[in-house]
């Protein structure tokens, strides 16, 4: 009976082998994009080596060797300071560094070393202690930075797909999870349960190779994708030019007074219609008015009482209002779809939820009523921003 669940970890196992060596030369070419999948690639390989090194328990004499998988347990663990590293970097870019990357490896591998010298179990314990310790500061700080991060895209970005790390934080979660129950099969290791977590890592790491690929890094300090090349890269690779800005003094200077400071940002809004761009930013706002990003950030949050994000999503969603009325006036057919690009956003969720937000209702209760209202007293108003 024994065999066919050792059977199944074994398949498990090389399918977790072909999984990783695909995905490490997957996010190869793509390791020069961002340190966040610079960081990735380096845990995608880990782990493929991590996978293979255990071809050696298909030999009986090995599998008995308590000294060997102890080894092997510690090996594995080199992999948790990595993935530690790949998670916090996407929630504070450019937070890591190769230095604290190393220091942390080295950390880890010294229970190895320790390990090799006196072979007790305590080392071993000691040594998940020390990765589970590594793993719960990297999930608190996860949460800390996400959020940061969070209200930095809603005061410099209109949009927030691909750029938001709220994914990590989730993800971060179950990584969590995963090493907990890897610790508790590592107490009573059976292959049932051992075939049950690969699965589950090759299910986490797929879904976390999706989002990653996806994911654009922003520049937290500037402007555009914070890229970053290692020491390695060739030379003559340019790295990310960030907009400059006019200087505080200037910038002050040409905003005027408010009433001066309004207009400009009613022309840009209302003339310009700036917010059909669906990737406009703070910065590129600040440049139409001939500001700095500073000073429109905290006009925004100091007159208008909104950040930059909920006050450009309003005038977008005045506009979805005023184009599906029209609609409804001409008898047209409605794409939500087509709506939704034409005025700015380049994510049709995200306009759903914003439309239900500011107007309580749904996109297609709203045509509804609006064909209604039509019919029986002609055109009517449309929330403005």
């Amino acid at each position: 009976m024994t065999l066919v669940p050792e059977a199944l970890a074994h398949t498990v196992r090389g399918m977790a082998i072909i999984f990783f060596l695909l995905l490490t030369l997957r996010i190869r070419p793509m390791r020069q994009r961002s340190r966040m999948m610079w960081l990735c690639y380096l845990l995608s390989g880990s782990l493929f080596v991590c996978y293979l090194k255990d071809l050696v328990f298909l030999f009986e004499p090995c599998g008995k060797d308590v000294f060997l998988n102890d080894l092997v347990s510690l090996v594995d663990l080199l992999c948790v300071p990595l993935a530690c590293s790949f998670f916090f970097e996407v929630t504070k870019p450019r937070g890591t560094s190769a230095r604290s990357v190393l220091l942390l490896e080295l950390a880890q591998a010294a229970f190895i070393v320790a390990y090799w010298v006196h072979p007790t179990h305590s080392v071993v314990r000691c040594a998940f202690y020390f990765a589970f310790f590594i793993t719960l500061v990297m999930l608190q700080s996860v949460i800390i930075y996400a959020l940061r991060l969070r209200r930095y895209v809603a005061e410099n970005y209109s949009y927030t797909e691909r750029i938001s790390a709220n994914w990590v934080m989730s993800v971060a979660a179950v990584y969590t999870l995963l090493y907990f129950i890897y610790y508790l099969a590592f107490d009573e290791p059976t292959w049932t349960g051992e075939a049950v977590f690969d699965l589950c890592c090759i299910l986490l790491w797929t879904f976390v190779y999706v989002l990653s690929v996806r994911h654009r890094v922003i520049d937290v300090s500037g402007e555009g994708e914070a890229q970053w090349l290692p020491a390695t890269a060739k030379a003559g690779v340019p790295h990310a030019v960030t907009a400059e800005t006019p200087s505080d003094e200037g910038a002050a200077r040409r905003m005027g007074s408010l009433s001066e400071q309004e207009e400009r940002l009613r022309q840009a809004m209302e003339e310009d219609r700036l917010y059909l761009n669906p990737k406009l930013s703070l910065l590129e706002l600040a440049a139409a008015m001939g500001t700095n990003r500073t000073y429109l950030s905290q006009y925004l949050h100091d007159v208008k009482g909104v950040t930059f994000y909920d006050y450009i999503n309003t005038y977008r969603i005045g506009a979805c209002c005023r184009l599906i009325r029209s609609m409804a006036e001409s008898g047209q057919r409605i794409n939500m779809a087509e709506v939704a690009e034409q005025c700015g956003f380049n994510s049709v969720s995200t306009f759903y939820r914003y439309f239900s937000k500011i107007t309580t209702q749904s996109p297609g209760d709203y045509y509804n009523a609006a064909l209604q209202e039509v019919a029986e007293n002609g055109p009517g108003e449309c929330p403005q921003p």
